[in-house]
């Protein structure tokens, strides 16, 4: 490899810094580190001295699926920039903004969506999706929400895609309707899309036991695999925010962990049992690489970043594995830790609200997904079979 492209390849780690300083995230930057360092083995091969852009783009065209060619196309154009000490500045979207002729009853939507406990991101998706409805009403020459018709909802419904931003729009629809902002009689049927959820996924006290005794057996990254599994199946805390941890969030003298959740925004603070204080302090004295990342759980792989879920779920089969835990029909990831306690919290008789304060959900519909997990108690309650007769009795019976 010519030596200007050993300079460039060496200097991948700088480049993920500058990357990071534009609030990319881990995965971004390891995809673009990636891309690149590709890139340059490409060039190598062709004879080339330097980084060209072009060269770049018709390499991720040849080499990689469409479906990523934007990203990886622009961790060129970005290196291109960086290569000639140019700012890295990161691109995005122009917000979507709702007209004026509906800002009253979309504000007060948006306002009573954020009351509730919505998340940053779901108010996000909703406001594109409810904009979008109101673009398409507005094209059709309605300018306010009292003039709009069943005919003109149905005909700006096909501008939102996707379950969930059609959803967002009816349950604006009957937001408006429900508080005085929209007069007419058609709106009272909407009925608001909700998406039913699967049953989760549940292990036992005993199977998950039976798994933590099995990281012992591990070669590498124990006391790190250890603290993951810990936080998931004692704590619940779901993979985003065991992944987005800080080294500063951990109390070992306190004995407790606090974090704002990705999801909702809001705080949370939990207490560490012995064996996952334990666990961690391990981790920080013997496995933890030496790194200027603040992460608590720091990656393998070069550039060091931020540990990732797809990173876990391998070791997670393996220990599940060697303890001989069935896993056929039951889906295996942290999220199953996590439902798997609030399973056994539950059929432990722990109030359903002291659940849902322990796994830091904002809304109280999060009671009724417990519900369904409750299995034990429902039993209780089991209505005896009717005795069979007649035809339906003689045809079992096969008469």
């Amino acid at each position: 490899m010519d030596s200007k492209l050993v300079k460039l390849r060496s200097a991948m780690d700088c480049f993920a810094a500058k990357l990071r300083e534009i609030e990319l995230s881990e995965s971004t930057v390891s995809l673009y580190v990636r891309t690149v360092k590709a890139a340059l083995s490409h060039f190598a091969e062709k004879g080339m001295d330097r980084f060209d852009l072009q060269e770049g783009i018709r390499f991720v065209e040849g080499n990689f699926g469409k479906s990523m060619w934007d990203l990886r196309k622009s961790a060129m154009r970005r290196f291109e920039n960086f290569v000639a000490e140019l700012p890295l500045e990161r691109r995005g979207r122009d917000p979507l903004k709702c007209d004026p002729d509906f800002s009253v009853a979309f504000n007060s939507y948006i306002d009573h969506c954020a009351s509730i406990g919505n998340s940053e991101g779901t108010l996000r998706r909703k406001r594109a999706a409810v904009t979008r409805f109101l673009g398409a009403i507005k094209g059709q020459g309605v300018r306010s929400t009292c003039l709009i018709t069943h005919k003109e909802m149905l005909a700006a419904l096909p501008a939102v895609s996707g379950v969930e931003g059609r959803a967002a729009v009816k349950e604006f629809l009957r937001y408006c309707f429900d508080e005085g902002l929209v007069p007419s009689a058609a709106f009272a049927a909407i009925r608001v899309a909700r998406r039913k959820k699967p049953l989760p996924v549940v292990y036992s006290k005993d199977e998950v036991e039976a798994a933590y005794q099995k990281i012992d057996c591990l070669k590498t990254n124990r006391e790190r695999f250890r603290c993951v599994y810990l936080l998931a199946c004692e704590l619940g805390i779901r993979p985003r925010d065991i992944f987005g941890l800080r080294v500063g969030d951990v109390d070992l003298v306190g004995m407790r962990v606090s974090f704002v959740q990705a999801k909702t925004g809001r705080p949370l603070s939990l207490p560490l049992s012995n064996r996952l204080a334990s666990a961690i302090r391990s981790y920080l004295e013997g496995e933890r690489p030496a790194t200027g990342l603040d992460f608590l759980f720091i990656s393998d792989g070069r550039p060091r970043g931020k540990l990732s879920n797809g990173s876990v779920l391998p070791t997670l089969r393996k220990v599940f594995d060697l303890a001989g835990i069935d896993r056929r029909g039951r889906k295996l990831g942290l999220s199953a830790m996590r439902s798997s306690l609030a399973s056994n919290l539950v059929n432990s008789d722990v109030p359903y609200e002291v659940v849902r304060d322990v796994l830091g959900h904002s809304s109280k519909r999060a009671i009724e997904h417990y519900v369904s997990i409750d299995v034990e108690r429902l039993r209780e309650y089991a209505l005896e079979p009717i005795p069979l007769s007649g035809k339906i009795l003689h045809a079992l019976e096969g008469k």
